[in-house]
């Protein structure tokens, strides 16, 4: 049975890209290892978003022949798409996004050309599964090379989703995670509309709220998750669908809203098509209509057109809405975009206002998760690590439960897949402890 270890890198949709990979390394018989193992054949979904994922894609590539130096190595992804004569002897098999669907196709036909191996099955349970439902981009936001590398918007059909459903859960799956490269955008490609009118993004809210409805009615799956939207998708109507008894009990009140800056100016620069009060007033009906919901975003600090006084306006922006776990980046150049040409901001200066954001931010997380201690809540139990029960409850938490000293090992590894009501008695870094 050959060895496969995988790192994956970058976003939810290469998350969700991996998942597929591996199901069909899976069923051609390859026996999954943990990265840091002797491996037969190392897979890493690279990243290119910014040049530290370049970076650290070359990383993880060079690190693999140091673990096994016979070992197949193959890159996939956006940093292959991104640097086509990047050729090293390091690594094996490039495969670019738009064929990344048949890597496992791809490296069994090298595999057999070079040795004929074939082996038997292997299964692992996957309790929360990320679901591509788009791929694609047709914003061309001025600092993102994203457009470049996946193309323009292509949506899954519903009725594709729900396959990948069925698949997911005959692998272990109760959360559904839905994502894509510009998720607000699903379905629009159907009808050839354009995000940016009204018409287009109304269109793209009834598919995606008949998409979360079909996928409500499996009774496998207890939890959904909506991966990034962009802020104008939100509307009272939206999530009044969203609260329908129907459904509210499965959509988990955790919401990612890409936010990028807090100032209306560098807003308008990166080619965002909202202001900060749009941005607002989505958080505001979120928080109005849906109990105990948190909301988390993405941030870049160090735009070229960032002044001193937007950077304060974005912090301070940032501050008021209460972001729990926020991801902050700084700017970093990518060749073919507008932003490319501008003149960047001194990385000292970068620096200085990514702690500066990341400690205040963090803060006010810190703040957020002491609203839970003492408190009980359910967490969906995803892995059994030492003395722990982890999982995460619907506000996206991550919770350690401390498991009783007398649970048998055997009954513990029972409530892989269930949902336990704990209760929350203290913190640690980024994490909540908890007892049954």
């Amino acid at each position: 049975m050959k060895k496969i270890a995988y790192k994956n890198l970058g976003c939810k949709v290469n998350s969700y890209e991996m998942e597929k990979i591996k199901r069909d390394f899976c069923n051609l018989g390859f026996l999954e290892v943990p990265f840091d193992d002797i491996a037969d054949v190392y897979i890493v979904n690279t990243c290119s978003v910014t040049n530290v994922a370049d970076r650290k894609s070359r990383q993880m590539l060079n690190r693999c022949k140091k673990e096994n130096n016979k070992a197949l190595v193959v890159a996939i992804g956006c940093f292959v798409d991104a640097n086509p004569n990047y050729k090293v002897e390091n690594i094996d098999i490039y495969i670019k996004n738009e064929n990344k669907k048949d890597t496992a196709k791809i490296v069994t036909k090298y595999i057999n050309e070079n040795s004929g191996s074939k082996e038997s099955f292997f299964e692992k349970k996957e309790i929360r599964q990320v679901i591509k439902i788009e791929d694609g981009c047709n914003q061309f936001c001025s600092y993102c090379i994203i457009p470049y590398l996946r193309g323009r918007v292509k949506s899954n059909s519903i009725e594709s989703v729900l396959k990948d459903v069925e698949e997911a859960v005959s692998f272990g799956a109760r959360e559904i995670v839905l994502t894509g490269i510009h998720l607000s955008s699903y379905g629009i490609d159907e009808k050839n509309l354009t995000y940016e009118s009204e018409e287009g993004r109304e269109f793209a809210r009834e598919k995606l709220y008949n998409l979360i409805l079909n996928i409500s009615e499996n009774e496998n799956i207890e939890r959904i998750r909506l991966g990034s939207l962009e802020p104008r998708l939100i509307n009272i109507d939206f999530v009044n669908k969203l609260n329908q008894d129907t459904i509210r009990e499965k959509v988990c009140p955790s919401f990612h809203l890409a936010l990028q800056s807090g100032s209306d100016k560098v807003l308008k620069d990166m080619n965002r098509h909202y202001t900060k009060e749009d941005y607002k007033r989505a958080v505001d009906v979120i928080r109005s209509n849906i109990e105990n919901a948190t909301i988390t975003t993405d941030i870049i600090v160090g735009f070229p057109t960032e002044t001193d006084s937007d950077f304060i306006e974005s912090l301070d922006f940032a501050k008021s809405i209460r972001f729990y776990n926020p991801n902050v980046f700084k700017f970093s150049k990518r060749k073919n975009t507008k932003a490319y040409n501008m003149i960047d901001i001194d990385e000292s200066i970068k620096n200085e206002r990514s702690n500066i954001m990341l400690e205040s931010l963090n803060s006010i997380s810190q703040e957020i998760m002491n609203g839970f201690l003492g408190k009980k809540t359910d967490i969906l139990v995803e892995e059994i690590k030492e003395n722990y029960l982890v999982g995460y409850n619907r506000e996206y938490f991550k919770i350690f439960v401390e498991r009783d000293e007398n649970d048998r090992i055997d009954n513990i590894k029972g409530l892989l897949g269930k949902t336990i009501n704990v209760k929350v008695y203290g913190k640690k870094e980024n994490y909540l402890l908890a007892k049954k």
